[in-house]
């Protein structure tokens, strides 16, 4: 018997503060994610856009920004696509993970698990494949020491570059109760300081300021831990795997 798999379809536009934005679930026959960096599966649907966040608030802007969420049954996957008119131009100064990116082209996602406005996940990832994550608890400071179990993978475009971002949900903590959790999502390009947002985009919203953030509807995952494993192997270089 084939298993119906949620698709959470992004329901990103352009609209003002008075009413919270929020992503419509939408269930579909499973068809499985490959996390490369290209969103060429036909599960990611339709796009929405992002809106100018800084420094002119709601202005048109050339690096065009899409997003894609889609979920099966254990992850939730995450799709940019970012148009750049100088793709030769984007930044990269680290490889490291929780590395300081603020010079770097760059996407990021915050989940707010737990409907407090408060509390959540942060999850950053530049153009070169490289990893932010942290805790949420006060929206002007994230500290980057949690390290939790997710995936990312970039590529670069003769328009621009794209990223895939998948987040099993055993890795995060959430209220099994709720059918939505609080979410934003941005884009960030440091030749120009602009910052494109999905919700909240005015100069005084910050990213993980959730009183600000859009609704994302998600099905009703089994609660995870918040626990993470990581596993090393180490074995001499005469045993190294060869393809």
């Amino acid at each position: 018997m084939r298993h119906k798999v949620a698709l959470l379809a992004a329901a990103i536009a352009s609209s003002g503060l008075a009413q919270q934005q929020s992503i419509n679930v939408i269930s579909i026959d499973g068809a499985g994610i490959r996390v490369d960096g290209r969103l060429d599966e036909a599960a990611w649907g339709k796009a929405f856009s992002l809106t100018q966040q800084s420094p002119h608030p709601s202005a048109m802007s050339p690096y065009a920004t899409t997003i894609r969420v889609v979920g099966d049954r254990s992850n939730l996957y995450f799709g940019f696509t970012c148009t750049d008119p100088e793709p030769d131009r984007i930044a990269i100064h680290t490889m490291q993970r929780d590395g300081d990116m603020y010079g770097d082209d760059s996407v990021a996602i915050v989940l707010d698990t737990f409907g407090d406005q408060r509390s959540g996940y942060y999850f950053r990832v530049n153009a070169a494949g490289a990893r932010d994550d942290g805790l949420i608890s006060n929206p002007d400071d994230i500290p980057l020491d949690w390290d939790g179990v997710w995936d990312a993978r970039v590529t670069r475009t003769t328009t621009g570059w794209t990223a895939e971002i998948a987040i099993p949900v055993n890795t995060v903590r959430f209220d099994p109760k709720l059918s939505s959790w609080g979410f934003n999502a941005e884009r960030y390009v440091p030749r120009e300081r602009q910052t494109l947002r999905w919700s909240g985009p005015t100069l005084d919203a910050r990213l993980a300021d959730f009183r600000r953030a859009g609704a994302l509807e998600v099905p009703r995952f089994r609660a995870g831990t918040g626990l993470t494993v990581n596993t090393n192997t180490l074995g001499p270089a005469s045993m190294s795997a060869t393809t």
